[in-house]
C-alpha cells in the first residue's frame, strides 16, 4: 500500500540522548546567559587571559610563539621564544581567529562555552552509564549550574586555560568509560589536550595506571587499552616538549613555569597559597641577590634556578615542617573562601556529600569512570600540595568534586529514605 502523502512520526529519543541533550541545553543556556546577557557577570579579563589571547593572536598571524614580557625574572625578553605558558589555549584561540577571519575574543568565549556545555552532558552520561541515571543527572545538572563555572572571574567563557582543560577532561571521561581501543585512544588524545592546557594534569597518567594495576584484574584485560590511552595522551605534550628541545637546546620540560611554582609554594616564608605580591617578598629579594643573572638567563635556566632554590629550602626546613606546610596546602584546598568572590557557598555545600561520595565510590568500585575521577581529583590535590593553593587550580578539579558529591548525595538520600536500592537502572552499555 502506498504511503505517499502520509506522515511518519519518529520515535522518542533513547534515554541517554534525552539526558545528554537536556544537560547540554541547560548548561549552554546558563553559561551563555551569564557570559553574554549579564553585564555584572562579565568580570574583566585577568592578566593571564590577556597573555593567552596575545599568544593566540601571534599564532593566528603565523608568528613565533614569543612572549610579551611582564617579568624578566620569569620569562624571556619581549619577542623571544617562550615556554612559560603551555600552548593548549593559544592554539585554540588561533584556530578560532583563523576561522572567524579576525581577532574576535567573544568568538573564543563562545567556543569555550559550547565545549563546557558539552562537558556537562558528557559528565552526566558517563556517570549514568556506570552508576545509574539519578547519579548521572545529579552530577550533570550540578556542573551545568555550578556557580563557579558561571559568574566567577575564571568561569567557562573566560580565556583561561582551565576552561579548555575542564572541557577536554570531561569529554575524555566519557570516552574513557566506553569500551574499545578507539574510545581509549580518543580519551588519551583529549587528556593530552588537557595536559597541553594545564601541564600538572600529566600526574593523572601514573595515577590511572597505578589504579588499574591495583584492581588486580588479569593484565590482558586492561593493559593493551591502557597502553593505547597513555601513548595517545603523551602525543600533544610530547610534541610540545620536542619543540622546546629544538628551541632551547636542553631542558626537556613542559613549561618553565614549573620551577617558579615550586619555589613560590615552598620558599622560606611560604604560607601555602598564591601570592600576587611575590616580586616584593624578602625571599625573592634574597634569591635575586644570590642570582643576579636571573633576569638575563634563558627560560629553562631561570626555571632551574627556582627549582634548586626551592629544593634547598625544603631540605633545610626538615621533613616535619615540610609535611605541616603541605598539610596546610591540602586544608586550603578544602577552604571554601577566596579573595575575589569571598565565601563560595556552593563548595561548602558540596564538601560533605563529596566526602561521602569518595568513600562510597572506594567501597563500591564502579569501573573506569570512577577511576578517572579519582585520578583527576588526586592530580589537582597533589599539584596543590607540591606547589601552592590557588582558586583556579582548585576550580580545575571542581567537576570531579561535583561528580563525587552526586555519588555521595545519592547514597545519603538513600539512607534517609530508608534503605532503598542505591543504584537505579543504569543506561545501557555499548556492546
Amino acid at each position: 500500500m502506498s504511503t505517499f502523502g502520509t506522515t511518519t512520526r519518529a520515535g522518542p529519543l533513547p534515554a541517554p540522548a534525552r539526558l545528554g541533550l537536556l544537560l547540554f541545553i541547560v548548561a549552554l543556556a546558563a553559561r551563555a546567559a551569564f557570559l553574554f546577557g549579564s553585564p555584572w557577570a562579565r568580570t574583566p579579563q585577568t592578566h593571564d587571559a590577556v597573555e593567552y589571547e596575545a599568544l593566540g593572536w601571534q599564532l593566528a598571524l603565523r608568528l613565533p610563539y614569543a612572549t610579551e614580557a611582564h617579568s624578566l625574572m620569569l620569562v624571556a625578553p619581549s619577542g623571544q621564544p617562550t615556554a612559560f605558558r603551555a600552548p593548549g589555549l593559544p592554539l585554540l584561540i588561533a584556530g578560532v581567529y583563523q576561522a572567524a577571519g579576525g581577532r574576535v575574543p567573544d568568538a573564543v568565549a563562545g567556543v569555550l562555552v559550547v565545549l563546557n556545555a558539552l562537558g556537562a552532558a558528557a559528565l552526566g552520561l558517563a556517570l549514568a552509564r556506570e552508576r545509574g541515571r539519578e547519579v548521572g543527572a545529579l552530577a550533570g545538572f550540578a556542573w551545568a549550574l555550578w556557580p563557579g563555572a558561571l559568574f566567577t572571574f575564571y568561569s567557562s567563557g573566560h580565556l583561561l586555560s582551565e576552561n579548555l582543560a575542564i572541557a577536554a577532561l570531561l569529554l575524555a571521561l566519557w570516552c574513557f568509560g566506553r569500551p574499545g581501543l578507539a574510545a581509549g585512544a580518543a580519551a588519551g588524545l583529549l587528556l593530552g589536550i588537557a595536559i597541553l592546557a594545564r601541564t600538572y594534569l600529566i600526574l593523572m597518567l601514573p595515577l590511572l595506571v597505578a589504579m588499574a594495576a591495583a584492581r588486580r584484574r588479569p593484565l590482558k584485560t586492561w593493559a593493551p587499552r591502557m597502553a593505547v590511552f597513555v601513548a595517545c595522551a603523551l602525543v600533544p605534550p610530547g610534541l610540545w616538549t620536542w619543540r622546546n628541545h629544538l628551541v632551547f637546546g636542553d631542558g626537556l620540560f613542559l613549561t618553565s613555569q614549573i620551577g617558579f611554582g615550586l619555589w613560590l609554594g615552598n620558599h622560606e616564608g611560604a604560607r601555602g597559597s598564591w601570592n600576587g605580591q611575590w616580586e616584593r617578598l624578602p625571599a625573592m629579594a634574597d634569591l635575586q641577590a644570590r642570582h643576579p643573572e636571573l633576569a638575563s638567563r634563558p627560560e629553562p635556566e631561570k626555571s632551574a634556578i627556582f627549582v634548586r632554590a626551592a629544593i634547598d629550602v625544603i631540605r633545610g626546613r626538615g621533613p616535619i615542617s615540610q609535611a605541616l606546610l603541605m598539610g596546610r596546602k591540602a586544608l586550603l584546598f578544602l577552604w571554601p573562601f577566596e579573595s575575589v568572590h569571598g565565601f563560595q557557598w556552593w563548595l561548602a555545600l558540596a564538601l560533605v556529600p563529596a566526602g561521602a561520595g569518595l568513600l562510597v565510590a572506594y567501597r563500591r568500585d564502579g569501573g573506569e569512570v570512577t577511576a578517572f575521577l579519582y585520578a583527576w581529583l588526586a592530580a589537582v590535590v597533589l599539584s596543590t600540595v607540591l606547589f601552592f593553593h590557588d582558586v583556579r587550580l582548585r576550580y580545575c578539579g571542581e567537576p570531579a568534586l561535583a561528580a563525587f558529591a552526586a555519588i555521595g548525595g545519592r547514597s545519603l538520600a538513600t539512607r534517609v529514605r530508608g534503605g532503598l536500592p542505591e543504584r537505579d537502572a543504569r543506561l545501557p552499555r555499548a556492546r
